[in-house]
């Protein structure tokens, strides 16, 4: 448990102990949830004497056969991002309902002008409607994604350039798609979105171009052994299946088994809850769309030490022989 952020901390041992799961089943989606939250607002500087920043995307993946409670454990520990995404739901409505009754008073303010005998529409008018109208649209803000294409996708992400998180209660069928060869496209795309710091343009016939300045995308789901199995031995270095889509998991926990079963015998801690969703609602007010600024962190000196050690160690094994073949 003291390796949870401690805002965080009581509130999901709490799920774990109440849904009698390991606490990793909701720890690991709970971090990536709040990774897709923070998206690009901010970026690492991890070694000292480089100017390489890392955007801190957070994959995620609970393995477990049929019956383990994946999708519960999942559900649970991104309510925060579900409660904000039906928040900005109910104000898009507001909004759009707004910017409705506005361009219906741009359309008569337009027909009043044209109306107009004595020098008619005038250039600076016209520019100053067109601005207005323009203006007058709202897009819905949005935090959690099921079911999308790639080419949504990427219309959601140019709305909202902080970045999104996608959570697919079966990651196999996701993993199995994404490897077809006719899906080359999107699971170029997914690539790149792991990054969270590369551009993307869509050109399409119908939804014209979307471009896309920052692509940032947080992945969360559940496997059953069997198929993770499958794509462990296709993704060795040299096969077909070799395209790294598994390897962009960080996060990836398979508990040896859900532990003895337990009834629950408490109420839910309400307290350690909102502690935990006023987190998620104080890193979201953190951001400004009108602002492209992206803070950038560097290390204290102990965490420094640790990264160097872990990488050294990283670097050895990836120019050894250790993942050929």
């Amino acid at each position: 448990a003291e390796m949870v952020p401690e805002r965080l901390r009581s509130w999901l041992v709490g799920i774990a102990e109440l849904s009698c799961i390991p606490l990793e089943y909701v720890a690991a989606p709970a971090l990536a949830g709040l990774s897709g939250l923070i998206g690009r607002s901010v970026s690492v500087k991890p070694e000292g004497f480089t100017d390489w920043t890392v955007t801190p995307n957070i994959w995620a993946a609970i393995v477990g056969s049929p019956g383990q409670m994946k999708s519960l454990a999942v559900k649970e520990a991104l309510a925060p991002l579900t409660r904000l995404e039906a928040q900005a739901a109910d104000a898009f409505r507001l909004a759009q309902q707004e910017a409705e009754i506005e361009g219906e008073l741009l359309k008569d303010e337009r027909i009043r002008l044209k109306g107009k005998k004595e020098g008619g529409l005038t250039r600076e008018a016209l520019q100053d409607l067109k601005q207005r109208e323009e203006e007058n649209t709202v897009t819905a803000r949005r935090y959690v994604l099921q079911n999308v294409t790639v080419e949504k996708l990427g219309e959601l992400l140019r709305d909202n350039p902080r970045g999104l998180t996608v959570v697919r209660d079966e990651l196999a069928s996701w993993i199995y798609d994404h490897a077809r060869e006719e899906r080359a496209e999107a699971l170029g795309f997914y690539l790149a979105a792991w990054n969270g710091d590369g551009a993307y343009t869509f050109d399409r016939i119908g939804r014209g171009t979307v471009r896309i300045p920052q692509v940032c995308v947080s992945v969360v789901g559940g496997i059953q052994p069997g198929p993770l199995g499958a794509f462990i031995a296709s993704s060795r270095a040299g096969s077909k299946g070799d395209h790294g889509l598994l390897q962009r998991f960080q996060l990836f926990v398979y508990p040896d088994s859900l532990g003895t079963w337990s009834r629950p015998n408490r109420q839910r801690d309400h307290a350690a809850k909102n502690r935990a969703f006023d987190l998620y609602e104080a890193l979201d007010g953190l951001y400004n769309p009108e602002d492209e600024t992206q803070a950038v962190l560097t290390f204290d000196a102990e965490a420094q030490h640790i990264w160097n050690d872990w990488r050294d160690k990283l670097e050895g094994r990836l120019r050894g022989h250790e993942f050929e073949g």
